[in-house]
C-alpha cells in the first residue's frame, strides 16, 4: 500500500515543474484565497446540475426511497460502533481522539457490538455476524437483520484505523466489470466478501424472502457500493446462491467518487449515494486533486506576479504552458470517477437553525457530474460527518412522510418490504399495486437524460479542460470546470 501511494505521488508531483510546487508551498494563503471562488463554484453547479427536491410533488417511491435511505444510514453510522455511540464522530476534532483512542486498542469486540446494536435499535438476537478486526483492504462490517424492511444487512465501516488510510491511499484505478474503479476499494470489497459470503449466503437461504442491503459511510461507502456491483455481476457466484444476492442494493453516505461514467449511469438501478455540501470525500478522486493543484499554482502569488510581469512587457504568459506540462496530450491524466446512483445532495450553506422543528436543509437530486471538481471550503471536514449526515437524511425523510401525510391526493408512505426506488423493473410479487409506484421505480427521463449527458461529457474531460484554457487564455482567466 505505501509503495503504491509513492507511485502515485511520483506520477502526478514528478510531472510538474519544480517551480510549480514551490508557488504553491511558498504562499499560504492561496487555499483560503482560492476558497471564496470555491464557494461561488458551488453555488452556480448547484443551480445548473441539480434539481431541488419538491416533497409535495414527488412519487410514494421516491419518499419511500428517503425513509429507507435513512435507515440505512443508521447502520452506516452503526457500523463505528463504539466511537461513534461514545460521540468520538460529532465533530472533525472529536474524530482524531475517537480514531486514536480506537488504534490503540480503547474498545473491544463486545463493546463495539453493543454499541452497534445500541446506535442501530436492533436487537442483540438480530446481529448475525460481526468483525471488528481491521487491517488494510480489509474493512471491518457487520451483518445484521432488519425484521421491519425484511432487509439482511451488511454494514461497512469507514476509515477509523490507521490501516484504513492506507486502503484510501491506494487510488489507482483498477478494471472492474467492464469499467474502472478505485482499486483500494475494490481490492477491500473482495477481501469483505471473502469473509461476509459464506454467512450471508447461510442467513439468506434461511430467509429467502429478505433482500440483501449494503451501506456504509465514506471508505465504508464505496466499499459497500463495489460489493453489491460485483454481486449483482456475479462474482464468486455459485450455483445454489439465493436469488437476494444478485438483486443486492446499496446506500452510500459521503460516497467518494468510484465509478467510471458507464458503470456509474448502470448504477442508477441499485445504488443511492447521499452527499452534503462540499464533503471533501464527496469529490477526492486523483484527477480531482490533480486538477485543484493545477487550480492551486494558476492562483498562487508568484504565478501570478510573473504572468502580469510578463503581460507588462508584452510577452505571452506561463499559463498555458503550466497547463500543457499537466494536461498536455504526453502527460499522465487520471481517470475521471463519479460517485455511483441516484445522488441526493444536502446543501449544508443553509444553517439548520429550524431542526429542532423538524425542518430539514434544502436537498436536491444531483448529476454525477456536480463531483467531478475538487472544492475547498472551511466546511468540507465537518459536512463528511457521518452524526450529521444521519441527521440531515432524516429530517428529510421525516419532511417527505410529513408531506404525504398532509396531502388530501396522496396516501400515507407506506413501509413496503423489499421495494426499491432505484429499480427500473421488479418482480411482481414485490410491487406495490398503486400504478404510481410502478412507474416511479426508474429516475425520471429527464434525470436519466442529465446524467447520460453528463457520463458522455466526462469521457473525455481534458478535451474540454484543453479548449476552455485556449479560448479563455487570451482573457487571461482561470481554467473553467471541464
Amino acid at each position: 500500500a505505501i509503495s503504491k501511494l509513492l507511485q502515485l505521488l511520483m506520477t502526478y508531483l514528478g510531472k510538474r515543474h519544480p517551480s510549480d510546487i514551490l508557488s504553491v508551498m511558498t504562499d499560504p494563503t492561496v487555499g483560503f484565497r482560492l476558497m471564496w471562488q470555491h464557494e461561488e463554484v458551488y453555488r452556480n453547479a448547484l443551480e445548473a446540475a441539480c434539481e431541488p427536491v419538491d416533497f409535495d410533488s414527488m412519487s410514494a417511491q421516491d419518499k419511500r426511497l428517503l425513509s429507507d435511505t435513512a435507515r440505512a444510514a443508521e447502520f452506516a453510522c452503526a457500523v463505528y460502533g463504539a466511537p461513534m455511540l461514545e460521540g468520538h464522530l460529532n465533530s472533525a476534532v472529536a474524530f482524531m481522539g475517537g480514531a486514536a483512542a480506537h488504534n490503540i486498542g480503547a474498545w473491544n469486540h463486545d463493546e463495539n457490538t453493543k454499541a452497534f446494536q445500541k446506535f442501530s435499535r436492533v436487537p442483540q438476537e438480530d446481529v448475525f455476524f460481526a468483525s471488528w478486526v481491521e487491517r488494510t483492504y480489509e474493512p471491518a462490517f457487520v451483518i445484521a437483520w432488519e425484521r421491519e424492511r425484511r432487509w439482511l444487512v451488511l454494514a461497512i465501516r469507514g476509515t477509523v484505523d490507521w490501516r484504513a488510510c492506507l486502503t484510501d491511499a491506494t487510488a489507482h484505478t483498477a478494471e472492474v466489470c467492464g469499467g474502472m474503479t478505485h482499486e483500494g476499494m475494490l481490492r477491500a470489497a473482495r477481501a469483505v466478501l471473502e469473509r461476509a459470503l459464506p454467512v450471508i449466503r447461510e442467513a439468506l437461504r434461511e430467509q429467502s424472502d429478505y433482500d440483501l442491503v449494503c451501506t456504509g459511510h465514506s471508505m465504508g461507502a464505496g466499499t459497500a457500493m463495489l460489493v453489491t456491483l460485483l454481486l449483482r455481476k456475479g462474482e464468486m457466484a455459485t450455483e445454489d446462491d439465493p436469488p437476494a444476492l444478485r438483486r443486492a442494493t446499496a446506500y452510500g453516505i459521503g460516497t467518494p467518487p468510484l465509478l467510471t461514467p458507464e458503470l456509474a449511469e448502470e448504477s442508477l438501478q441499485w445504488a443511492v449515494s447521499i452527499e452534503r455540501g462540499m464533503d471533501f470525500i464527496s469529490r477526492l478522486s486523483v484527477f480531482g486533486v490533480d486538477r485543484l493543484l493545477f487550480e492551486l499554482t494558476q492562483a498562487s502569488a508568484a504565478k501570478m506576479a510573473t504572468d502580469w510581469f510578463m503581460k507588462s512587457i508584452g510577452q505571452a504568459n506561463n499559463h498555458h504552458k503550466r497547463f500543457e506540462r499537466t494536461f498536455g496530450l504526453d502527460r499522465e491524466v487520471a481517470v475521471v470517477l463519479m460517485p455511483p446512483g441516484r445522488i441526493l445532495h444536502i446543501d449544508t450553506t443553509i444553517k439548520r437553525e429550524n431542526a429542532a422543528e423538524g425542518r430539514p436543509r434544502p436537498a436536491y437530486w444531483a448529476s454525477s457530474s456536480f463531483y467531478q471538481r475538487y472544492l475547498l471550503s472551511m466546511t468540507m471536514l465537518n459536512d463528511h460527518l457521518p452524526r450529521e449526515y444521519f441527521t440531515d437524511i432524516s429530517l428529510i425523510a421525516a419532511a417527505a412522510e410529513d408531506a404525504a401525510t398532509k396531502s388530501p391526493l396522496r396516501a400515507p408512505m407506506p413501509h413496503h418490504s423489499g421495494s426499491h426506488a432505484f429499480h427500473k423493473n421488479s418482480d411482481s410479487s414485490r410491487n406495490d399495486s398503486d400504478d404510481e409506484d410502478t412507474t416511479a421505480s426508474a429516475p425520471s427521463s429527464d434525470s436519466t437524460t442529465v446524467l447520460s449527458a453528463a457520463a458522455a461529457s466526462a469521457a473525455a474531460p481534458m478535451l474540454a479542460a484543453r479548449a476552455a484554457v485556449q479560448e479563455e487564455e487570451e482573457e487571461g482567466e482561470r481554467i473553467p470546470d471541464p
